[in-house]
Formats: structure tokens, sequence, C-alpha cells
């Protein structure tokens, strides 16, 4: 696939995050019983969301890994640059020391999308009801860690940061639209 084809995959994931949250906030009589057939269906035990933590987990993990190892960033600091403006320009705040736990210090977009996409990749995500706790532990090389380093972040938290790492992406690669 080229870069502006794996780009599009990505943009329809952020198209059915839109979209679904849009279907959410509508509650048509219609709409609500075609979510509960399907819920029968599949024996879910409580009446999900159409936006839940699967939403933003899968827009996460097709922007922050999926996406990222397909296009291949050559220039990683450009990216960074790019991305610490636009999530200025997006008023985009970075988590608080309240939410990192560990040994590792996260202090710039750099550090946090690495730690986010490690956890992604590797499974170590864990899922509360109101929010995300990313941790990834370096085992080896020069800075072994003891403990795992822990990001706690809202769902809507991780949303505002996938869809900017989306949008930088799209700066990169076309450079000329959005």
């Amino acid at each position: 696939m080229t870069q502006n084809e794996c780009f599009q995959i990505a943009k329809l994931a952020l198209f059915n995050v839109k979209l679904l949250n849009e279907l959410e906030n509508i509650g048509h009589e219609e709409l609500k019983n075609l979510i509960k057939d399907v819920h029968e269906k599949l024996s879910i035990e409580e009446n999900p969301a159409l936006i839940n933590q699967s939403t933003y987990l899968q827009f996460a993990y097709v922007t922050l890994v999926w996406l990222w190892e397909s296009i291949n960033i050559k220039d990683k600091d450009d990216f960074f640059i790019k991305l610490k403006a636009r999530a200025n320009k997006r008023e985009l705040a970075f988590p608080d020391a309240s939410q990192i736990s560990g040994e590792r210090a996260l202090s710039d977009w750099k550090m946090l999308i690495s730690l986010i996409r490690n956890a992604l990749s590797q499974g170590s995500v864990e899922i509360k009801n109101d929010a995300f706790i990313f941790s990834d532990q370096k085992k080896f090389g020069k800075r072994k860690e003891i403990v795992p380093t822990t990001l706690t972040m809202s769902a809507t938290e991780l949303a505002n940061i996938s869809e900017t790492v989306f949008w930088t992406i799209n700066e990169i690669i076309a450079p000329t639209s959005k």
C-alpha cells in the first residue's frame, strides 16, 4: 500500500469515530432498536454505547501503531516539532504529572507517543470504565527500568492525541491538504 492508501484507511477509522459519536447523540428510535438487536445477538452483558472504550482503542491503534509503521516517517524530529505545534494550536493539554508514574519522565510528545505506541503494540493497556492505563517497561539496554512507567488518560484524551497525530501525519505525507 502507498502512504496515501494507508492514510485513507486511518481516515476511515476517524470517520467511524466521528460518525458513531454523531449517531450516539441523535437518539433515533430505529437506531436504538438496531443497537438493541445487535447487542442481543452478540450476547453482550451490558447494552454498549456506540462510542465506547474499544472505539477509542481501535482508532489509537490504527493511527499510532499501524499507520505510523505503514508510512515510515523518515524525519521523526520534524514530525514531533509539527506535532507539538499542532497540539498547541488545538490547545491539547500534555498529561500532567499525576497521570504518570514510574521511573521514566515523560517530558515531551515524543516520549509520550512512544509509551502509548509501545503499550498498544505489546498489549500493555488496562481498560477501566473511565480511563486507559498504558504501561511500558524498558527491560534491556542502558536504561533498564525496574518497574513499568504508566500513563493514565481518559478516552477523550486518547482520542485527541490520536487525532492530533493523525493530522500531523497528514501534514507530512500531503502538506497541501487540511
